[in-house]
């Protein structure tokens, strides 16, 4: 039998068995309330991705995908297997719902070299054949699925593919539907094959996937839970267990401070060839210290420092992917302490102490794009601005107008 779907337009015929099961997913606005919570929590620009787009999956397959706003809707105004308004159906589903409930709401995590993925699930019961996407992972240009393969019995199989197919699998594993399992992820610089990165996995804290030790991308990785968003070959359009949270969590030694290093993930903005934006302010109107980003074309930017007063410092132009999020390492005398006495700051080397304040340096995607040897002008705590052009200089625009996705201080020893 084939049957059409629709919603302001039609689905490809698709054929289903009438005396057999169907499992059908509803995604579009109305699901995603902007006031609720959870949605509340997703990063902004995912929460609209999510509430622009109108989604139907029948039994794992997408057969509508359009961006569309659906009306706001209350709880009591949404209806399943039946409708108040509108002459395009009739006012029932003549078939058998057997059962309906709220699949977890898809997440979206920036990953920066050092941190792992958490990912807590309950799977799903009696989906024995079918391959469910856990999360989708996007390393610079490169993409990978982290899948659940699974099998009779109550067991499984995890395995990543890529837009070429499978490419690791684990072993069987044994895992309970009644339970929330963790799931600890991390990506993986592996050399080999067609792909650029991999993922290693331990579930309920054994290792499972991937090498044991990985090595972090340069990169920081951009993680999707539940859905299948690189259409990864022969895996579900999306996640049906009843439970799936994502989080990071430390993967190193060392924590954040309230001084140090500046640790930043930002994506940047399209369409501002030429212009200069600011990553880090310090000091004073006069006697203060730039670094900053220039957009120099649609695949290139470049990294400038402006200390008032003295030379200054501007990288070659640098590949960068527009669309992707990039990591930052910045270190200036000005996000030092000035006392020897302060804490952790007053237990460094005398010698050690001096090089980290006389020197300015930044690391983009693991990668040393600019040196200076030149001691920062002095900086109180409140005078170190991130992605804000406080002090009213011309080097750089008053804002930087991309994403921050992470902005940190981290102790002496950190390296990205």
């Amino acid at each position: 039998m084939t049957k059409r779907l629709e919603a302001g337009g039609q689905s490809a015929p698709i054929e289903v068995d009438p005396f057999r099961v169907q499992t059908l997913v509803v995604s579009d606005s109305a699901l995603y309330p902007p006031g609720h919570p959870v949605v509340r929590a997703l990063d902004p620009a995912f929460a609209e991705r999510l509430r622009g787009e109108l989604r139907v999956e029948l039994n794992g397959t997408t057969a509508i995908a359009e961006k569309a706003y659906g009306f706001e809707s209350s709880l009591s105004e949404i209806h399943v297997g039946g409708t108040r308004i509108g002459s395009l159906t009739g006012p029932e589903f003549l078939g058998r719902i057997v059962s309906t409930g709220r699949l977890p709401v898809p997440q979206e995590l920036v990953l920066p070299r050092g941190r792992q993925a958490l990912l807590r699930v309950r799977f799903p019961g009696a989906r024995a054949g079918a391959i469910e996407p856990l999360l989708s992972a996007l390393c610079d240009a490169d993409e990978l699925t982290l899948c659940a393969h699974y099998l009779p019995g109550g067991r499984l199989r995890l395995a990543t593919v890529g837009a070429g197919g499978f490419l690791t699998q684990s072993e069987e594993l044994g895992v309970d539907p009644a339970l929330s399992h963790d799931l600890v992820v991390r990506p993986d610089e592996a050399p080999g094959g067609s792909h650029y990165f991999g993922l290693a996995c331990s579930l309920d804290g054994a290792s499972v996937l991937g090498r044991p030790n990985p090595a972090a991308p340069n990169a920081p990785s951009l993680l999707r839970s539940g859905i299948n968003t690189f259409s990864a070959p022969g895996v579900d359009a999306r996640f049906t267990g009843p439970e799936m949270d994502l989080a990071a969590v430390p993967g190193r030694a060392g924590a954040a401070t309230a001084w140090g290093p500046l640790h930043l993930v930002v994506t940047f903005p399209q369409g501002k060839s030429g212009r200069h934006e600011p990553l880090l302010t310090s000091g004073r109107t006069g006697a203060g210290d730039f670094i900053y980003v220039v957009y120099e074309d649609g695949r290139h930017v470049r990294i400038g420092f402006d200390h008032w007063g003295g030379a200054g410092a501007l990288s070659e132009p640098i590949p960068a992917d527009y669309g992707a999020p990039h990591e930052l390492l910045i270190r200036t005398g000005a996000l030092y302490p000035e006392l020897s006495d302060n804490g952790a700051w007053g237990a460094v080397e005398p010698e050690v102490r001096s090089a980290f304040k006389s020197r300015v340096s930044v690391i983009l995607d693991g990668k040393t794009v600019l040196e200076s040897a030149t001691p920062a002008h002095p900086s109180p705590p409140g005078a170190v601005t991130v992605a804000r052009n406080a002090i009213g200089g011309s080097t750089a625009d008053p804002e930087f107008s991309g994403k921050l996705k992470l902005d940190e201080r981290m102790g002496p020893g950190f390296s990205p």
